[in-house]
Order: C-alpha cells, then structure tokens, then sequence
C-alpha cells in the first residue's frame, strides 16, 4: 500500500493529536519512554514538535527538546509502519530544522541493545560520545553548507535569494557583485540564511582591500570594510565575517588572480606589523558586537614568486597562519581555509597538503571549497576525486562554502550534497 505521508507541527492548540498517537502506541513505549515521565506540557520546551501523518492517521512522531541548554533529538515510529522509510524522513526533517535554527549540534540517547536505531543514527553522522551499561549518547554536529554568489553567473540579487529560499541554501555574498547602492539594504532586509565576505558589498569607488597596506588610505579604507561587514553579520545573525590576509603591494583591482608586479622594494616585517595593528582594530569592534573575525589563507602562485624569493602575500603557508593566531590571541578571530588556495600554495611553495591542514586544522572556523590543476586558482567544481574529501570529517562544526564559478543549480545540489556526505 502506498503511503500518502504529511507532516504538522504539534502546539499546544493540537496536543490532543500527540496525545491520541502516544495512546496508539504498544511495544514501542519499551524503547520510546520519553513521556513516561513527563507530561504534554513538556512541548512548550521543544524548539520543533511533529507528527508524521498517513490519510490523516498519526505514524511517526519528532521533536527536538531544549534541556539544560542543550537540544535532544527523538523519535518514534509506530510499529507497524517500521521499515518502510519512515524514520529516515523523520530524521531528514528534523536535522533541517536543526539546520535551518542554525543549531550547532544535537545529541539523542537510545539503548545499547537497540541495534536498529543505532545504525540508524550512525548513518546520519551521530557519534558516539559517551555510555553505561543501559545507554549510548550519540551526537551530531549541525554542518552549515552553503554556496557563494560567485556560483550564479548571470542571476541578479533578487534571483539568488529567490533559489536560496527555494532550496534552503546558505549564502556567501562576495565579490561576484558589482557596486549597488541598495545592497547594504538589500542585504540586511532578506530573509534568507546568509553571509558576507571580504569585499562584499563592493564599494562605489574600487579598491583592492588590503588589512596590511603601507598606503594608510588604503588600510583605513579596509578596516572601515571589514567593521561594516562585521554589522552586516551582525544584523544577519551570522557568527562570522571572513577577509583576506594582507600583502605586501598594493595591486590595482583588476590584476588580483593575475601575475602582479611582484619584484618591487617591500619591507615584509613594517607590511605584517600593520596587518596584525589593522586586525586588532577590526576586533575592537568584533568583541562589541560578539561577532568573529576571520582571515582567509592567501594564494601563492608560481607567477606570482619574487626574484629575492620573498612572498609578498601572507598567510599561504600554515607556518604563517599559526604565527598569526599566536599573535593575535583572541577568542573571537579564527581562520577560513580556501582549499583551492591551500592546494596552488603548496604546489608553488612545496609544502604537503594533508600537513598542512593537521597544522592549522584547531583554529579553523570556516572553508571555502573549490577545485584546480595546482597552477591557479580557478574555482572548479568539486567532485568525487576533491583532494579535501577524506579529511571533511575533521571539520564537522565548520561553515562549509561551495565557491565554484558559474554552474547551474543541479551542478550546485551534486556538490553540495557531496560535502554533506563526506560531513557525516
């Protein structure tokens, strides 16, 4: 018999339903136990309560409870509609919620000897982080995945936003936009999850931002920028706003990606010293507003190296990157792992990938992935072969951005269901 299954929220105006479900119930109260001792008031506690209908018969019932400031996922379903891919959508839609709250994690408790449910869970990336005799705590960290403005070649603000809310996808918005004078506002009225980053909204008058500039025009202008992006997170309820390292020149913005005039007198030490002064401003205002400040790896081209072999752009190499957090020193700044960046860095610069990653893997917040050959940064697409995918599994609390150039949504949907599973 096909199943004609739909979901209603449950407050306490349509108790009654759950009550009527939980009276329904028979051998799954030996394992499902959660209202023995507890009354339906309980809900009011619950940041989501929900049933599963069949042609209007309750089968299946979720919630995800808020206790002692931390959310625990439940579900029964009823006995004779087990095994017939119930519980997976239970779970689906209860881990978007959590998603959709910008949960960081849930946890569950289910009994040693219940093997199903344990296979269960574990398929959906719970893990085991404690146990007695009678139970196992199981856990799940709510990965954020989302995709960059850069992927929509061709599609206005408005359309973005119209696809995000279609698909409940997480937005970058970056450096894709050219200047508009609504964007700010535009930005902080939509509804959508989002977030900006680094030379996002573009200014009417361009400049290449640079935290380590000597042209103190240019390092006041970006440290106004990143402070602005800073409110915009803030207003959006983002945790993070994410910029690049600086550098030792100052490009004109129509050569970044390109080969710049690198072999030009630099002094490295004056351009890094106003780097860590200028990110020190920045999170002034970071801690005022309890929002992150983040710095982006660089990307070190082999066209791009110095006759004297000084690098003229920070934060390529992991070395680099720890010396900048030990300087800086403050829980509110942390770091965005470019993997395309990482990869042309440790072509040209011969350092092992996976080392540096294990190197910097603790102070990273927040990765930005996308694909290339080793000689330029390209933003491909990700596939099955993407050098990141087995080391995914370290970076489950992280906010993961797909930032490929140009590709339709289903391209969009492979990719970012790629990066769910290897997240698990």
């Amino acid at each position: 018999m096909e199943l004609t299954i739909k979901k209603i929220d449950i407050t306490r105006q349509n108790s009654n339903i759950l009550k009527t479900f939980l009276d329904s119930l028979d051998r799954e109260k030996q394992t499902f136990r959660y209202f023995n001792k507890r009354g339906l008031d309980v809900i009011n506690n619950h940041v989501c309560t929900c049933l599963l209908l069949n042609n209007n018969e309750p089968i299946a019932y979720g919630h995800l409870d808020k206790e002692s400031g931390k959310i625990w996922l439940g579900i029964v379903i009823k006995k004779e509609f087990q095994g017939k891919g119930i519980s997976k959508k239970m779970m689906t839609l209860l881990l978007n919620k959590a998603s959709t709250l910008n949960l960081k994690d849930i946890q569950l408790a289910v009994d040693t000897d219940n093997k199903k449910a344990i296979v269960l869970y574990k398929k959906f990336g719970f893990e085991l982080v404690s146990k007695t005799a009678k139970y196992y705590i199981l856990k799940k960290y709510i990965t954020k995945i989302g995709v960059s403005t850069l992927a929509f070649k061709g599609k206005s603000k408005e359309q973005i936003v119209e696809i995000a809310k279609n698909n409940n996808w997480i937005i970058e918005f970056s450096s894709s936009f050219p200047y508009d004078k609504e964007m700010i506002d535009f930005f902080s009225a939509t509804n959508i999850k989002r977030l900006a980053h680094n030379y996002f909204p573009a200014p009417k008058i361009p400049f290449v931002l640079n935290l380590g500039s000597v042209n103190e025009q240019i390092r006041k202008q970006s440290i106004a920028h990143c402070i602005q992006g800073l409110y915009l997170s803030k207003q959006s309820g983002a945790e993070y706003f994410s910029a690049h390292a600086g550098f030792c020149i100052d490009p004109n913005p129509e050569q970044l990606g390109e080969q710049l005039d690198v072999n030009i007198p630099i002094s490295r030490a004056e351009n890094w010293n106003l780097f860590i002064t200028s990110i020190k401003e920045v999170l002034v205002e970071a801690e005022k507003l309890n929002v992150s400040f983040l710095i982006e790896n660089n990307v070190t081209a082999k066209f791009n190296l110095r006759n004297d072999e000084q690098e003229v752009l920070f934060c390529s190499r992991p070395e680099e990157m720890i010396k900048l957090i030990k300087e800086i020193n403050s829980n509110k700044f942390g770091l965005l792992l470019d993997t395309a960046h990482l990869k042309v860095s440790s072509k040209t610069l011969h350092f092992d990938l996976e080392s540096a990653v294990n190197t910097i893997k603790s102070f990273v917040k927040y990765i930005h992935h996308s694909d290339n050959n080793g000689e330029k940064d390209t933003n491909e697409p990700v596939d099955a072969s993407y050098w990141f995918l087995p080391l995914l599994k370290n970076f489950k609390n992280c906010i993961h951005i797909l930032e490929v150039k140009n590709i339709g949504v289903s391209e969009i949907k492979n990719q970012l269901n790629l990066l769910n599973e290897y997240t698990k």
